[in-house]
């Protein structure tokens, strides 16, 4: 058994770990949300000849027990007494989760559960890293989610924001990758507060509260939009033709030359089956382009008509009615001036473009809006008892009669600091039942993207409204229209057999 804490980190030349000094001054927390990480001032390098950025570091307890793994993440010297002999390396760590944040992953995946999902797409990423299954169990069914090329961490963070009540780690030590449900395990021991009261404080606030959540998402591909006429109509020069929708795929395109029928065309990929094919398109572009070199020109009569898949911004809202009907009738009271009134509407918005499903779009919002559409309690307290060092995701009881408490806490993060060379102090934070997920972090990092916000003509707007009332009822969704006039935007293209209101007559008279 050691009579004090102490701190090994990995000696590249020997290929193990070697003890170094270190002050009492080190700090180390976990978290849900960022996960863990520890500092620590380097007093003595001892046999280590020096400290390198990325190596192993392991922190030991008094009795042996591993308290931290990880890796250094930045150095910083320093020189306290002048003399060039005696250098301090203030070093910060973080845990092996990190390591996701140095693989990037580009890939669809459709039809497929969150645990398989990780499994088969993010695991052969991070396995190259050194990151082995542990535990993965995850059935929820994921329509479609596509990962445009962002860090395998953030991949996770994705995966668990759509299953509410689950998380993720990478384990110290073995590196063995975890994604787990949360609030399933309670610590075996409960916080008397009137007893144990030591900096116990509760608070409140609304900073994140909403009853009503947008998600703006990515491209969401559209019903296959059948023999839709490009514009404009041939007319003996034009070789590029606009659909209504960008095109997601291969689409089928046909012409009728002179009235002889429609004929099928060959179709290729811009840039890539030039010279081959006799029309050519672009995923994302609504334009598809006859070949130049080979085929006639279309002359005024042709006719050219496509079939395609089309893609359109997703933008999707849902909302809580009870929790506005709530809000309304707690804030709606007389102003000064005689003003009264209040709708209850707390709004929020995110921007994820990984995103291109509805039902997954829909999930995702949902799973927000349940995190944090209740206003929570949030506790902290401290503690010298060791019980509470494996607390972290763990719900603990608390009673506390003269505040009206008595109810569980998700322990959502764990500070540890030294008090004397055997005893460790504890400060926790725990989150109340309209919190529990704990991730913070995650969803405030959402909150601070681009808030430029505008609903185009060329997005999928879906509005859930009382979803949490109607999710069991067989996914019907009541839809609201805001305004019921349609405006043309400049990117929209009008076919001349297209009438915008008025009648042919007085159509042609604008011609006159």
């Amino acid at each position: 058994m050691a009579t004090s804490f102490y701190l090994k980190i990995w000696d590249v030349e020997n290929a193990e770990l070697r003890e170094v000094g270190i002050d009492s001054n080190w700090n180390l927390i976990a978290d849900l949300d960022s996960k863990t990480s520890f500092s620590a001032t380097i007093t003595d390098l001892k046999t280590l000849s020096q400290v390198n950025l990325g190596s192993q570091v392991t922190f030991y307890n008094f009795d042996d027990e591993v308290l931290f793994d990880g890796f250094i993440k930045t150095i910083d010297k320093d020189d306290p007494f002048g003399n060039d002999t005696n250098i301090y390396y203030l070093i910060n760590c973080v845990c092996w989760c990190k390591i996701a944040e140095r693989r990037f992953i580009g890939d669809i995946v459709e039809n497929k559960n969150v645990g398989n999902t990780i499994i088969d797409h993010i695991l052969p990423i991070l396995a190259q890293e050194g990151v082995t299954y542990g535990h993965i169990n995850c059935d929820l069914q994921i329509e479609r989610i596509t990962f445009n090329y962002i860090t395998c961490y953030e991949a996770l963070n994705l995966l668990q924001s759509l299953v509410y009540g689950y998380s993720w780690y990478i384990a110290d030590e073995t590196k063995q990758l975890y994604f787990y449900y949360l609030a399933n395990d309670y610590l075996p021991t409960k916080l008397d507060a009137n007893i144990y009261h030591r900096n116990f404080k509760q608070s409140r606030n609304m900073s994140v509260y909403r009853n009503t959540q947008y998600l703006r998402g990515g491209k969401a591909r559209t019903a296959e939009q059948e023999n839709e006429t490009p514009s404009p109509l041939p007319d003996g020069s034009s070789r590029t033709f606009t659909c209504r929708f960008p095109i997601a795929e291969l689409p089928t395109i046909e012409i009728n030359v002179g009235g002889g029928g429609w004929d099928p065309q060959s179709c290729g990929v811009n840039g890539i089956d030039d010279g081959t094919k006799q029309f050519y398109f672009t995923y994302n572009s609504p334009d598809i382009t006859q070949d130049s070199t080979t085929e006639t020109v279309l002359a005024v009569g042709d006719l050219i008509r496509i079939t395609y898949i089309g893609l359109r911004d997703l933008f999707i809202i849902v909302d809580d009615q009870e929790q506005i009907r709530k809000r309304a009738t707690i804030e709606d009271h007389a102003l000064p001036g005689g003003a009264a009134g209040c709708s209850g509407i707390y709004e929020a918005m995110v921007q994820e473009p990984a995103m291109d499903n509805i039902p997954v779009g829909i999930q995702f919002a949902s799973g927000i809006l349940k995190k944090y559409g209740d206003i929570a309690d949030k506790i902290s307290f401290s503690a010298e008892d060791d019980s509470f060092k494996w607390a972290l995701g763990y719900l603990l009881k608390v009673e506390k009669a003269s505040w009206n408490i008595n109810e569980y806490f998700l322990i959502n993060q764990v500070q540890m600091h030294q008090l004397d060379p055997t005893h460790i102090e504890y400060n926790l934070t725990g989150l109340d039942g309209a919190l529990v997920g704990g991730w913070e972090l995650y969803f405030e990092e959402l909150l601070k993207r681009d808030k430029t916000f505008t609903i185009n003509d060329s997005e999928v707007l879906v509005i859930l409204k009382n979803q949490f009332e109607k999710i069991n009822h067989g996914g019907e969704y009541e839809l609201e229209v805001y305004n019921p006039l349609l405006y043309v935007s400049e990117s929209t293209y009008v076919s001349e057999s297209t009438i915008l209101g008025g009648t042919k007559e007085s159509e042609a008279n604008l011609y006159d």
